[in-house]
């Protein structure tokens, strides 16, 4: 990252996942949240992948705090780079707690369901992070 503010930014939004009470409730091998922005408002999902291959949906307690941060990163970035991005994948990952962030700015659908199911096992499949 070139930016100093913007790397700064990605670290505390990295904090503020791992240190979030909800999120880290239980024990845990990864996480992964996609924050959306749209014209009609903001939407932040995720998941908590356990031990074991499973997985449990997790919402941060610091919901609007987070949402708050990504929203100055996605101000920040925007000052480098035409455009706003329109969504975020947030992973991080143990042992060693390697944070990972991609941007998407033209497709609000890339990181959604592409279909509902009563467990969501295939979205949340999609969005597991790679466990080194």
């Amino acid at each position: 990252m070139a930016n100093s503010t913007q790397s700064a930014l990605v670290f505390e939004i990295g904090e503020m996942i791992v240190e979030d009470p909800s999120v880290d409730a239980q024990p845990w091998e990864a996480i992964s949240l996609v924050a959306t922005y749209e014209d009609d408002g903001e939407e932040l999902l995720g998941y908590r992948y356990l031990g074991g291959g499973g997985y449990e949906a997790v919402a941060p307690q610091n919901f609007d705090d987070l949402m708050d941060k990504l929203l100055e990163l996605r101000q920040v970035m925007s000052e480098e780079v035409e455009g706003l991005w329109v969504q975020c994948l947030l992973q991080v990952s143990k042992p060693n707690y390697d944070f990972r962030v991609q941007y998407e700015y033209d497709d609000v659908q890339r990181w959604a369901p592409k279909s509902m199911s009563s467990t969501m096992a295939d979205f949340a499949e999609t969005l597991r992070p790679t466990i080194p």
